[in-house]
């Protein structure tokens, strides 16, 4: 089912591949910088309705308070409010439910290169199997030539390399990755909190967000039993998720708060302070004029 954007990673990989020095860690993180540029309009929707939804939360906060006895009720209310502000609390998601099965594909395709570069004449295919001549099935049967990045072995993980070479030096670039992605996730998380609190420093901290924040960089970790490829990958798209959201977020969430579709009337002290007072000295000269 996943056979086309293999393909299509395997055609990405073969073209980058032909970029000096002919390297296939700089192929995926040029392969990397071509996804996620072209998901940025995806990017750009998530964070809309993102911003829309925390600068709305107030309003969000008192239709739960106001229907806290009946649920079904309130959350009629609630996804009311979102059609009216044009709100879609699923957009969020995209992103990640898009980026999945490019991993899975990418991890499908650096275990087996041959058959998803399609094109036998080019060059990252002559450098995996020595030859143009030679089939995919060939290819995928004898050992293949190990295509390294800065030491490693892009279709081995840690645990795998681990097997082969024991040596702390030759598995020194493999953990050095894995750091690198896990602090990556890090920073990523620390924006993210840092933004919100900035968005809404009077807010209370919610415990389990907080928790969940902490927890999420350790997924990073799972890193270390995929190939360095997959690796190398989503460290790139994690530094790519950190520059975007230091140049681009930031952006979106420095602008001024939308006004709800919902906002509450004006009180009758504010609109009454709003009327212009009249002079009582004016009053006397006009009451004096209309006696003469």
């Amino acid at each position: 089912m996943l056979d086309p954007i293999k393909n299509l990673i395997g055609w990405l990989l073969a073209l980058f591949y032909r970029v000096p020095p002919h390297n296939l860690g700089i192929a995926i993180i040029l392969m990397t910088i071509t996804v996620m540029a072209a998901m940025l309009p995806l990017t750009a929707k998530q964070v809309r309705s993102m911003v829309a939804m925390q600068k709305l939360q107030p309003e969000i906060k008192r239709i739960q308070q106001l229907y806290k006895d009946d649920k079904q009720k309130q959350s009629e209310e609630i996804m009311k409010f979102y059609k009216e502000n044009q709100i879609n609390p699923l957009s969020g998601c995209l992103p990640l439910l898009v980026q999945m099965p490019i991993y899975i594909s990418l991890y499908g395709t650096l275990k087996d290169i041959p058959n998803h570069v399609r094109d036998h004449s080019t060059r990252l295919y002559v450098d995996l199997c020595g030859s143009s001549t030679v089939t995919a099935a060939q290819c995928s049967k004898s050992p293949a030539k190990a295509l390294t990045f800065l030491g490693m072995n892009m279709r081995w993980s840690l645990f795998e390399a681990r097997k082969h070479d024991a040596t702390f030096m030759s598995l020194l670039p493999y953990g050095l990755l894995v750091a690198f992605v896990i602090a990556t996730g890090v920073v990523q998380t620390r924006q993210t909190m840092a933004r919100q609190k900035r968005q809404n420093p009077d807010a209370p901290v919610n415990p389990q967000m907080q928790t969940m924040m902490r927890i999420m960089p350790l997924l990073n970790l799972m890193t270390a039993f995929f190939p360095v490829g997959v690796a190398l990958y989503w460290g790139a798209r994690n530094v790519w998720l950190i520059a975007q959201q230091q140049f681009v977020l930031n952006r979106f969430y420095a602008d001024s708060a939308p006004v709800s579709k919902a906002a509450a009337p004006s009180t009758p002290s504010a609109v009454e302070a709003a009327k212009p007072r009249s002079n009582p000295n004016t009053s006397k000269k006009k009451q004096q004029r209309r006696k003469r």
